[in-house]
């Protein structure tokens, strides 16, 4: 399987990570022998060795084993990266996408799925956190009891800015199953439906 060199975008060292795998590119520990290299000039060896010594920290730094991406990673911006792994420094499962309008990388954290959403220059816009109901914070879980008893709740998503967060819940009960907003502190029905799923009779 071919492989190709590439580097984080604005990072003076040189890497050579990847493996292609159809056409995700995946960053791991540099696998050629070290010493094929010194049947080469020396220019060539020093100009590598940078690359060779700083691959094993990027991958240590992930805490989760290698980087994917939808396109080579210097084409991923370093203020991103750099942000993200700030913001976010123990992930699992790290994977970038780049649209024609921002980066996108989705990745575990604790152990909910995520996704955080960068422009093109590189600042932050918002993630995404998807989570079972049993995690919803307590004060936002006790007005959705309050106002609907006998309802439980399942699955949540999370829209945050880093400063203020908005959520999305399902819950139901054994006639209905509502989308409810939680924004600023007001709970807002979304959408409704009829429970067709079994009952207990």
């Amino acid at each position: 399987m071919a492989q190709r060199s590439g580097k984080i975008k604005g990072a003076k060292e040189k890497y050579r990570p990847a493996k292609q795998e159809g056409e995700v590119y995946v960053v791991g520990i540099y696998e050629k022998p070290l010493n094929a290299y010194f049947m080469k000039a020396c220019h060539l060896f020093r100009r590598l060795l940078p690359g060779l010594l700083l691959m094993p920290f990027l991958v240590r730094a992930e805490n989760g084993g290698p980087i994917a991406s939808n396109v080579p990673l210097n084409e991923i911006s370093v203020r991103a990266y750099r942000y993200f792994h700030k913001a976010w420094p123990a992930i699992k499962d790290e994977v970038w996408y780049k649209t024609g309008k921002e980066y996108i990388v989705s990745f575990r954290n604790d152990p909910h799925h995520k996704k955080a959403y960068f422009n093109l220059s590189g600042f932050f816009l918002y993630s995404i956190e998807y989570y079972p109901g049993k995690d919803l914070s307590a004060d936002v879980a006790g007005v959705v009891q309050k106002k609907y008893p006998g309802y439980q709740i399942g699955i949540v998503t999370q829209v945050s800015n880093q400063e203020k967060a908005i959520y999305y819940l399902k819950i139901e009960n054994s006639t209905s199953i509502k989308t409810l907003s939680f924004i600023d502190g007001k709970l807002e029905v979304c959408e409704e439906l009829i429970n067709g799923g079994p009952s207990g009779s």
